[in-house]
Order: structure tokens, then sequence, then C-alpha cells
């Protein structure tokens, strides 16, 4: 196979990164971890859930397990994903995850809509909350 298209065969396996879940997740581990997992839910059944072990998103992503564990504790903080442990065979278990749509798409029109009145200069609570960041002002002489 020439190397040409080897490296094209290569480079056509990625991972999406949607900057706009950067804006509603505020790290690049959660909005590399979405993205995927936002791919995932289009393509399963049972109501969006799938299911994914650690080391098939540390192939997909390549964030480490304790990347993965953080990433994950925030976007269920966020409510942007459900997950459910189940045991398989051998005693392992696998991780089946929901993605929050509807969550996830009003974190995203109060980004376009509150964050752009703001500045983008807030900090995220949860979903559809947003926390002007107040500053000081000198007081001036009375």
């Amino acid at each position: 196979m020439p190397e040409k298209r080897l490296i094209d065969q290569i480079l056509a396996d990625t991972v999406a990164y949607r900057k706009i879940f950067f804006r509603i997740t505020g790290t690049v581990n959660a909005t590399l971890l979405l993205s995927q997992m936002w791919f995932w839910s289009t393509r399963a059944g049972r109501a969006g859930w799938f299911y994914k072990t650690k080391d098939q998103w540390y192939q997909e992503t390549g964030l480490s397990k304790a990347e993965q564990l953080a990433a994950r504790e925030r976007l269920r903080k966020l409510g942007y994903i459900k997950e459910k442990e189940r045991r398989i065979e051998n005693n392992n278990s696998v991780i089946w995850y929901q993605v929050q749509k509807s969550n996830v798409t009003m974190a995203i029109k109060d980004e376009i809509i509150v964050g752009k009145r703001l500045g983008r200069e807030f900090i995220r609570t949860k979903p559809a909350t947003v926390v002007p960041i107040t500053r000081k002002r000198k007081s001036t002489p009375g």
C-alpha cells in the first residue's frame, strides 16, 4: 500500500472535538469525552444507552483511566450524562452511558444567548444556570 494512502487511512480514524462543548464543560477532557459520547449516542438503541469499557475509551480518545474518571464525574455533575455499571463475565464490568441531550441542548442555548451577553465571562454551576463573575470596583471618594 502506498505510504500516502496508508497515512490517509490512519488519519481517517478521528474523534470530533466540538468547541461548543468546551464552552459548556470547561475542560478539554470532558469536551473530548462528551463529543465521543454524543457520537455513540446517535448510533445507540435502547433509548440512547450504550456501553464502553475504560480500555475502549482509552483506545478511542487516548484519555487515561484517571482522566476518564474526572471527565465523567464532571459530565455527571453538570447533568450531561447518566451512567449504569453492569457486571459481565469474569467479574468484569462495563458502564452504560446515556447522554442527556435535552440538558446539553439547553446549556448550548444558554451559552449562545447568555454567554454572548456576558462576554463569555461566567462560571457554569449546572445546566441552564449561569452565575456572572462580579468584580470589585474601586470605590470613589465620596
